[in-house]
């Protein structure tokens, strides 16, 4: 069986994308949750296609 091509996808989070992403949380809540719902299971595919299921969070009180 054939596999469907598959995107690529890298997220930057830029101060333009982060204004954009205040400005719908401001307008439009549940747009907001589906624009991060989105962008976690991307992320989370991307992580399974690297092997890795998780991601370690970075020690508390450091800088990030």
């Amino acid at each position: 069986m054939a596999h469907a091509a598959e995107a690529e996808w890298e997220i930057l989070l830029t101060a333009e994308v982060e204004s954009f992403l205040d400005d719908l949380y401001e307008s439009d809540p549940a747009s907001h949750q589906l624009v991060n719902q989105a962008i976690l299971i991307l992320e989370r595919n991307a992580l399974r296609r690297a092997g890795r299921w998780w991601t370690p969070s970075p020690p508390r009180g450091s800088r990030t």
